[in-house]
């Protein structure tokens, strides 16, 4: 599509300007990781006047999730792995002289300590599983930003930016949360001088910050700027630093975008979420499967065409979702507990976070594999193939007559 054709352009243009920006001697020193952000600050504080500070909000959770229902009866191993699984607890850390580095917000001490546990890049719950991910968000690019000249912030600076939180599911589940872990601390979000965040271009960047609160003014995107330093960073915990989504980062989507009505009148309670603004993960023989669908009472609708709030609305009063695997479904975290999911696998690997909102919301869900699954190919895929088949008799299954 142009928008990520032009996207991807002006990524590797700013990223080449980036290694034409180095110095000849570096700015700074190459940081070292650390993976205790309390550690360091009680060490920090022995010897610094205490001038770092830690509040802990959220207690640790045990995560259980069911697994999915189905036709087939298969259940993938990272499902079974994900049944149970340790939330830790979450803090906000506070840091004068906190640097914010490279566009995945990685946090860096003013002793050069690069706080990998709340820089950790945890991108999806089936790479947590499989322990496919790395140690340094951005591998090397991070220590050529690292190495930049810094631009200072003033004031108090809170970092929301996260391992690829530009796209939709990012944004929503590992951006936002966030910020309640800053109203739980105590923090006036209006006294904070900066967020620093993963963008703001994308519609719903800028309808969801708007609608908190939170003007351009106070916006700097880790995009464009590489290497910041704060005179007092605010550091709140990863949501998803075990890969799983705690019970409170759904209490406070829930609690920030409360529901509101679009216009019009004629809304469904059966809705078939398709996939409109991306290029990948898209069904093949849609227009047959649609027009099926329609018996069956399940409207098409493209929810970028909507607010947040407004998709709170839609999905609040829905009997059935369904929809292929994708960012679309995460939406069902406004769906009531009970309501009926049928997720269409299209990619030939789990994407488990739908399954994983499902349960934490307490919504009756079902999954519908692609064609010729469990072969070797496990590489995202632009356009996938389901049986129109097998998607009915699991709505049979659902009890979606």
């Amino acid at each position: 599509m142009l928008r990520q054709w032009v996207l991807s352009s002006y990524t590797a243009a700013d990223r080449w300007l980036a290694w034409t920006k180095r110095p000849l001697r570096s700015v700074f020193p190459r940081p070292v990781p650390l993976n205790a952000t309390p550690a360091w600050i009680e060490a920090w504080n022995e010897s610094h006047a205490q001038t770092a500070s830690l509040v802990w909000v959220r207690e640790r959770e045990e995560v259980i999730n069911q697994e999915p229902r189905s036709l087939h009866g298969y259940v993938d191993d990272e499902y079974r792995w994900a049944q149970s699984v340790m939330a830790p607890p979450a803090f906000v850390a506070t840091i004068l002289n906190g640097r914010v580095v490279g566009e995945h917000g990685a946090v860096v001490t003013p002793d050069n300590r690069l706080l990998q546990d709340v820089s950790w890049p945890v991108g999806s719950l089936r790479s947590y599983m499989l322990h496919d991910h790395g140690e340094i968000p951005g591998g090397s690019e991070f220590f050529v930003d690292a190495a930049l000249p810094a631009r200072r912030v003033k004031g108090t600076v809170a970092v929301l930016s996260t391992f690829v939180g530009r796209g939709y599911f990012h944004w929503l589940w590992d951006v936002l949360p966030r910020l309640g872990l800053l109203e739980d601390a105590g923090v006036d979000l209006g006294e904070v001088d900066a967020f620093v965040v993963p963008g703001y271009f994308s519609g719903f960047q800028l309808e969801t910050l708007t609608s908190l609160g939170i003007e351009r003014s106070r916006v700097v995107s880790s995009l464009l700027e590489r290497h910041v330093v704060a005179d007092r960073l605010l550091v709140p915990s990863l949501p998803r630093a075990t890969g799983v989504i705690p019970t409170w980062a759904t209490e406070y989507l829930l609690r920030a975008f409360p529901p509101l009505k679009p216009a019009g009148d004629d809304f469904p309670t059966r809705i078939y979420i398709v996939r409109k603004a991306t290029d990948h993960g898209l069904l093949e023989g849609e227009d047959e499967l649609t027009a099926r669908l329609r018996e069956r009472g399940f409207v098409p609708m493209a929810m970028e065409k909507f607010s947040l709030r407004e998709k709170a609305w839609l999905l609040g009063r829905a009997e059935a979702v369904l929809g292929p695997s994708g960012a679309g479904l995460c939406n069902i975290v406004f769906c009531r507990p009970g309501t009926k999911v049928v997720e269409i696998r299209v990619q030939p690997y789990p994407v488990m976070e739908p399954w994983d909102i499902a349960n934490r919301c307490g919504l009756d869900f079902y999954d519908v594999l692609p064609l010729d699954y469990g072969g070797d190919q496990k590489s995202m895929v632009a356009k996938g193939a389901v049986s129109n088949e097998d998607v009915f008799a699991t709505l049979d299954l659902a009890g979606l007559k």
